[in-house]
């Protein structure tokens, strides 16, 4: 039930405003400009991405269960948490005190954590001098990057206690249990690292809570190192900035026909995209660059107008926003004046926005 009350907490952002599954493809990181939109103006942001490897099927196991159980009740489209499920948040939960920043960190996560796996087995058993082992990880982009750092740290001379340091200055942030938790993740000279199935047994634990623990600890990391890298020499090269580009790629080339001052039907043209894409593209730069000006798109009266029909209808949804404006009023103008951080409020929440 550990993992249903996080998924109801969840739930409990968007209740009348997006379906359940808005949910499962926001913790997926579903790289669309709409989940991107949606996690930052419904403040789902620190869950972005952070349950890459969630199926469906689970996801819908899930829903159904709370429905059993009369905490939410499903009608069509739209979902409301019963009183039952409303008392049951008001508790304290094993998720209250974790921490996740998934919008910035969920494409670089995943790397960081082998690399620092790889590492700390590698710099084990070399301590011992073995040099001989079975790597963890078997990507070779990863083998090559913890190879040129372990080369660094023997030219430097100082064996590999500088990382050792490190490591235990990481793990001096944790609480006793994430550090025993993550401790039993590496693998080194007489361990052999726990995978999550072996964790949540020896936890008594979902595996789910166990997984969302461990990323929350490897977000706890990256915040630290990317926030004082002079106090991690040697880790906080294992951080690779390129991965934490927040634009998708796709998007970064339309931001540049944008600089060069081309128009929404010059850059469809241009590309040979759908104008929708553009748009979703222009929506994403909007939602992650907050200097991005919409004037182009939307003029301040307008912009006021379709202010003044959200706060009338009280909703995020576009159909109910729409049908207080003229015809003439776009959706993509409507989705632009949500994109703006005025418009991001507190305890609402995702999904996709098929209107």
């Amino acid at each position: 039930m550990n993992f249903d009350l996080f998924i109801l907490y969840l739930l409990s952002h968007v209740e009348n405003e997006r379906t359940p599954n808005s949910i499962f493809y926001m913790l997926r990181g579903k790289k669309s400009s709409q989940a991107i939109q949606d996690a930052y103006l419904f403040k789902l942001s620190p869950y972005f991405g952070i349950y890459p490897s969630l199926h469906k099927a689970t996801y819908e196991n899930v829903i159904r269960e709370l429905e059993n159980k009369k905490l939410i009740v499903i009608d069509s489209s739209q979902f409301n948490l019963t009183k039952s499920g409303r008392e049951l948040l008001n508790q304290k939960h094993w998720f209250s005190s974790l921490f996740w920043n998934g919008q910035e960190y969920h494409q670089m996560d995943q790397s960081f954590h082998q690399k620092l796996l790889l590492l700390c087995q590698t710099a084990s058993h070399l301590s011992y001098r073995q040099s001989n082992f079975i790597p963890i990880i078997e990507g070779f982009i990863i083998q090559q990057e913890v190879r040129k750092h372990i080369q660094q740290i023997r030219n430097s001379e100082e064996d590999f206690k500088p990382i050792l340091k490190e490591v235990y200055q990481l793990f001096s942030q944790l609480t006793t249990e994430e550090a025993e938790l993550y401790s039993l993740t590496l693998t080194g000279v007489g361990q052999v690292g726990l995978s999550s199935e072996q964790l949540a047994e020896r936890f008594d634990q979902s595996v789910h809570v166990i997984r969302l623990k461990v990323k929350s600890i490897i977000h706890q990391f990256l915040q630290e190192l990317i926030n004082h890298p002079n106090s991690y020499p040697w880790l906080s090269q294992l951080v690779d900035d390129n991965e934490n580009d927040k634009l998708m790629k796709s998007t970064k080339v339309t931001l540049n026909y944008i600089k060069k001052g081309m128009n929404i039907e010059q850059i469809v043209h241009s590309r040979g995209l759908k104008r929708s894409t553009i748009e979703d593209h222009v929506i994403e730069i909007a939602t992650k660059d907050r200097t991005f000006s919409i004037r182009d798109y939307v003029s301040l009266e307008l912009e006021e107008m379709i202010n003044q029909a959200i706060d009338q209808v009280k909703s995020k949804r576009l159909k109910k926003i729409k049908s207080q404006l003229p015809e003439s009023v776009s959706y993509f103008q409507i989705r632009l004046v949500l994109a703006k951080p005025n418009n991001i409020i507190e305890d609402k929440e995702i999904e996709d926005l098929n209107v």
